[in-house]
């Protein structure tokens, strides 16, 4: 399990769009690793969320985001999510 096959995941799967489609039609997990492995790649799910974390961000808002909120919305929307990758 690798943090840098998680990373090349994250690459793969957003310039991939028919996987993409595929991706969205998965709804547990052992379906989605199922995947992973079909393609070649092999990491934990520990792996892929630091992986998205390190490319789009937590999705959390900082300490300084959350001052400059204004009428319930601020920055930059969250990245479009894959199946259970954020959830």
């Amino acid at each position: 399990m690798s943090i840098e096959s998680a990373k090349k995941w994250v690459d793969h799967i957003h310039s991939n769009q028919e996987l993409g489609k595929e991706l969205m039609q998965i709804n547990n997990w052992d379906h989605y690793f199922q995947v992973v492995n079909r393609e070649g790649y092999s990491f934990s799910k520990e792996d892929l969320d630091q992986a998205w974390d390190q490319a789009f961000g937590s999705g959390e808002l900082s300490e300084n985001e959350l001052d400059q909120v204004s009428g319930g919305a601020a920055g930059n929307p969250s990245p479009p999510t894959v199946m259970g990758v954020r959830g």
